[in-house]
Parts: structure tokens; C-alpha cells; sequence
């Protein structure tokens, strides 16, 4: 298991801080970036060090490279030969990413191809996980059925930002699954996101140390 120092949550609140201040400057809301108090819909620290997270498989985090542009990487995902997720789950889980850790100044989760290396990881895992994952995309959608009548992907981004937000909330007791797969699916953004090129430069942007220090806390070993 990955650990993550105290500088990851920092970055978090830098991209957040980032993402608010390129709305005020453009005089837009980017609602699918935002949650009830302004920020992103990202992680705590006490989220990172769960020990429910999805093991990465080394070969999977091997194949992570450098970020590509929004157009190569839309490119190349026309190309790639998916290896779990059929064309519309593929579809549903980079929203998803995208809107967990979006683009800054820096590419987000979606730009870094986070969702193409969450297919690789649930190629090369453990069958149950595989199938419990998709079952939260397929959750996903029939909650998005059921509240607006089409699939998560066909929302706005004020709707799959609200459905989120609620699933963050773990307020709704029927959505009990929903959120147990969301909070899964951020940890594992946010792992994969930053062992890429991307995140990594996000995590140790202006000059500091690279922050790859494990978590020292004995609960969490």
C-alpha cells in the first residue's frame, strides 16, 4: 500500500484554490469542480490512508507516463484496445476522474489518463474487485436514471456534481452503495493520479523536496 504524507492534502487545497481562482478570473462557475463550500470534490487525509484502498498492481504503475494534451490523449483513447470497460463505461469512469481531480494550471486526473490505468489495474486484480467496481459504474448509472431519467454520462456537469456531492455527504442511506464506490473510486484517483508525471509535479510544484514519503503513522502501516 501507498502511503502519502501530509504534503498530498496540501496540494489538494492548492488545486482547489487554483480551480477557484480560474472561475472568479473568467467570471464563471465551473460547478462540477466545486462542492457545497467552493472547492473540489477531493480527499481528505484520513481518505488516503484507508486500508479498504484498491492494492496497485507494480506492472500497472509501471505503464503510467507523461501527461498528454486533452486532443492526444482523446487520440489515443480512440486507438487504445480497452481491457475492463466497454465504450461507455470508459466514458462514465474519466467523468468521474475528471471531476474528482480536475485540470488547473496542471492537467487533472482525465489528462494524466487516470481512467486508462484504473482499467489496467482491474485487468491485472483480483476478479471480485473487477466486479465490484463495475457494479459502482452500473450503480452509478441507474442512480442517474432514476434522479434525471439518463446515464451519469449524459448529465450536466451541475447534475454528476450534485449526485457527487451527496455520495461525498454519505448523508442518503438509500445511496449507501453509491457512497461506499465513490469514496473508493477518489482514493484511487488520487493514488494513481499522483504516481504519473502529472501528479507528481502537482504534488511538488514550487520547489520543494519530492513528497514521497510513506505515512508513519502505526495505524495505517
Amino acid at each position: 500500500m501507498i502511503g502519502f504524507s501530509s504534503a498530498t492534502g496540501t496540494r489538494y487545497s492548492s488545486k482547489r484554490r487554483s480551480a477557484q481562482a480560474r472561475r472568479g478570473a473568467s467570471g464563471r462557475q465551473s460547478s462540477g469542480r466545486a462542492n457545497g463550500g467552493g472547492g473540489l470534490l477531493v480527499l481528505s487525509s484520513s481518505d488516503m490512508n484507508r486500508r479498504d484502498l484498491f492494492q496497485l498492481p507494480a506492472a500497472a504503475m509501471a505503464a503510467v507516463p507523461a501527461p498528454a494534451s486533452q486532443t492526444q490523449r482523446q487520440g489515443d483513447a480512440a486507438t487504445e484496445e480497452r481491457s475492463v470497460f466497454d465504450a461507455h463505461q470508459a466514458e462514465t469512469v474519466a467523468i468521474l476522474v475528471g471531476l474528482i481531480i480536475p485540470a488547473t494550471d496542471t492537467p487533472g486526473a482525465r489528462e494524466a489518463g487516470v481512467d486508462r490505468y484504473i482499467d489496467l489495474l482491474l485487468r491485472d486484480g483480483d476478479a471480485a474487485v473487477r466486479r465490484q467496481f463495475l457494479e459502482g459504474v452500473a450503480w452509478m448509472d441507474g442512480h442517474a436514471m432514476r434522479l434525471h431519467g439518463k446515464a451519469f454520462a449524459r448529465l450536466t456537469e451541475a447534475q454528476q456534481t450534485e449526485i457527487l456531492r451527496v455520495l461525498d455527504a454519505g448523508t442518503l442511506e438509500e445511496a449507501a452503495a453509491g457512497a461506499r464506490f465513490f469514496r473508493q473510486l477518489k482514493s484511487l484517483t488520487s493514488r494513481i493520479y499522483y504516481a504519473t508525471e502529472a501528479g507528481f509535479r502537482e504534488l511538488n510544484k514550487g520547489g520543494r523536496a519530492p513528497s514521497t514519503y510513506g505515512c508513519h503513522h502505526a495505524e495505517h502501516g
